[in-house]
């Protein structure tokens, strides 16, 4: 009797190893589409622009600091509204910004009423006070 007994208790702690191991693998399989799913983004086939909504939320922060949301790599032309003022001034309002009037972009060049002025950003998206540019 006793050898039977043995045998049954080895086969049943063979069978809960078994049956710990397939749920192990169950939960594993479950956290990876799971995490999987949650990190795609859409792709817009037409223009191939990656959209994130990272822009959005960017956007409405720069709002709420009265900023202009400039996204990377893009170029966008201002009307400057204000007294006249200099690159180096407006460059002190902005991050990650290129500023140019024509095709200067130095500091000591002067921005006058009614100048279009040209904002580009690189890799990073940048932002520009809203306070004396309109988007033309």
């Amino acid at each position: 009797m006793v050898f039977f007994s043995s045998r049954a208790q080895g086969a049943i702690e063979y069978l809960l190893i078994i049956a710990v191991a397939i749920v192990v693998v169950a939960i594993v399989l479950i956290a990876l589409t799971g995490l999987m799913g949650t990190g795609q983004t859409g792709v817009d086939v037409s223009s191939g622009a990656v959209s994130t909504g990272m822009d959005n939320m960017q956007q409405t922060l720069a709002d709420q600091s009265n900023q202009w949301y400039l996204p990377p790599e893009k170029t966008k032309n201002f009307i400057y509204t204000g007294e006249p003022t200099t690159i180096g001034t407006l460059k002190l309002e902005s991050t990650n910004a290129t500023i140019c009037v024509e095709l200067d972009c130095s500091d000591e060049i002067e921005i006058a009423t009614g100048s279009t002025i040209i904002v580009t950003t690189a890799a990073k998206p940048g932002t520009i006070t809203k306070t004396n540019l309109t988007p033309e």
